[in-house]
């Protein structure tokens, strides 16, 4: 998370992904407790993640590029 954190245009892509499937649900990728986990990971930390989520999230890391 650290990585994507770094990169401004991929970060905001991302959070607002997790803004529109989690709102109100700060997310963090910078912290220490989160920075080394991939997105993968988090995402598998989600009970019955949605198919519309990885879709949205694969598409924001495609259009950040």
């Amino acid at each position: 998370m650290q990585t994507l954190a770094g990169d401004l245009a991929v970060w905001r892509a991302l959070t607002e992904v997790f803004a529109k499937h989690f709102p109100g649900i700060p997310l963090d990728g910078t912290s220490p407790e989160a920075a080394e986990y991939s997105l993968n990971q988090i995402v598998g930390f989600v009970p019955g993640a949605s198919e519309e989520l990885k879709n949205d999230l694969k598409s924001a890391l495609e259009g950040s590029r």
